[in-house]
């Protein structure tokens, strides 16, 4: 009789535990579901502001720093303008972690994401252009050699 209930609360622990783990395998596969639709959703809205930050670095550009000047290189204003969005996009993900707006995991991705492309931006493209444009080379002949 003492083993009876032991066996019976052996049994109903063991299927307590089956259907709790199968609970939180479905709740776990939810959760992975709604983290991949709010990361591509968080990613629609920082590129949208991305974008604004862009056409607000380069008329700021254009019109503020560079007006007295004849500075026609396109390049230069594009990697202004990509470091000042990069730049927007920093501060936009500070104010988002301290109101909490974006999902965790997708301010962690594109916190990581914007600070590999700004050290990329500072360490490697703004080098390599001022090395081009004050070298007797041209463009061509570096990617060429780049390229063998």
């Amino acid at each position: 009789m003492k083993f009876e209930f032991l066996t019976k609360f052996k049994k109903f622990c063991e299927l307590f535990c089956h259907a709790a783990s199968r609970l939180a395998h479905a709740h776990f596969e939810k959760q992975k579901m709604e983290e991949s639709s709010t990361l591509v959703s968080d990613s629609m809205q920082l590129i949208a502001t991305q974008v604004v930050f862009f056409v607000i670095g380069w008329i700021f550009f254009v019109q503020m720093l560079f007006r007295d000047y004849e500075l026609r290189h396109r390049f230069v204003q594009l990697i202004f303008c990509v470091n000042f969005t990069l730049s927007c996009t920093f501060f936009e993900l500070i104010i988002f972690e301290i109101v909490d707006y974006l999902a965790r995991s997708s301010r962690f991705f594109h916190w990581h994401l914007s600070l590999y492309l700004m050290l990329f931006m500072v360490i490697v493209v703004v080098p390599f252009y001022i090395s081009i444009r004050y070298s007797t080379l041209d463009i061509w002949t570096c990617f060429a050699f780049l390229h063998k």
